[in-house]
């Protein structure tokens, strides 16, 4: 009885590793062979924000969208084009949104202005504020 509850649980054992449970999953991503490409392709990876993910960047997005756009930033260092013939790759297919560093242009300068602008005006609030308590006796 032992012995051939001992030869089934073999006989398990060996069909599982046919049916692919006791394989390794090949790795989804091919690194460049050459370093300083590769770092060049994570630079941009980390530019470039995930379609499905709310905010996070393609490097660290584990959606298959992602995977596939890491897979593109690759392809297209690896045929050499620059980092900016990338990042313009991915704006005119998902527009400019899809860039966390939007390009300085008449459209976008509301975006570079404004944080300088809402210092400027918590600067003057805070002038005016400690000047009004100075006149207060």
């Amino acid at each position: 009885m032992i012995r051939a509850f001992a030869m089934t649980l073999l006989i398990m054992f060996i069909f599982a590793g046919d049916s692919g449970l006791a394989q390794e999953q090949p790795e989804p991503e091919q690194a460049l062979k050459d370093q300083q490409l590769e770092a060049t392709a994570r630079k941009i990876m980390y530019e470039i924000r995930c379609v499905t993910c709310a905010g996070e960047p393609i490097a660290e997005s584990q959606a298959e969208l992602a995977l596939a756009m890491r897979k593109k930033v690759r392809e297209k260092i690896g045929e050499g084009y620059s980092p900016d013939d990338v990042r313009a790759w991915f704006v005119r297919r998902y527009g400019e949104q899809i860039l966390f560093t939007p390009p300085v242009k008449v459209s976008t300068s509301i975006l570079w202005a404004a944080p300088l602008l809402f210092l400027l005006l918590g600067a003057l609030l805070l002038f005016l504020n400690f000047r009004k308590k100075k006149e207060m006796p």
